[in-house]
């Protein structure tokens, strides 16, 4: 009798112990996966934000050369090496008809 007592208690601490270690590698497995997610999404953040200021620098540099182009001062420089002459008539030969 009382070697079943022992058996008995050692499958009650056998099968005790077997649900609590598949409960903590459970837990394990989801908190590597948890922390390998956030490592992702930090590398995926700091691409982002890497290519976020490219764009800025990018349109910067854009609105720069938009500026020196719409500049007047670069338009008549631009036409005289290109040896393009305009210029404003005095007289210009439009006429408005009223209805």
């Amino acid at each position: 009798m009382r070697i079943r007592n022992i058996k008995n208690k050692v499958n009650f601490f056998t099968i005790k112990s077997i649900v609590l270690m598949t409960a903590i590698c459970v837990v394990a497995v989801f908190y590597v996966r948890q922390h390998f997610a956030i490592i992702q999404l930090g590398y995926k953040i700091k691409k982002d934000e890497l290519k976020l200021e490219r764009l800025l620098d990018d349109k910067a540099r854009m609105e720069l050369v938009i500026s020196r182009l719409e500049s007047p001062k670069n338009i008549n420089k631009l036409l005289a090496m290109a040896n393009i002459d305009l210029s404003l008539r005095k007289n210009p030969k439009v006429v408005i008809i009223r209805s």
